[in-house]
């Protein structure tokens, strides 16, 4: 079985980026599948989605710009 990235799934993954790059953390939360694992590095991996929305929470509150 072959896995193939749809334009789809190009553009959710930009729209994430863009609305964490504006701090729309809601906007970027709500992009995102309840068995997402999201990982930015240093920081562990983290896996769901109450674990990957606590993780940018925090990011949004300690960050001065997102890039």
């Amino acid at each position: 079985m072959t896995s193939r990235t749809t334009t789809t799934e190009i553009q959710v993954v930009q729209d994430f980026l863009d609305a964490l790059e504006r701090f729309g953390l809601d906007a970027a939360l709500a992009l995102l599948a309840p068995e997402v694992t999201y990982q930015n590095v240093p920081f562990p991996p983290a896996s769901g989605y109450d674990a990957v929305a606590e993780q940018l929470r925090g990011l949004v509150r300690l960050c001065s710009g997102f890039e």
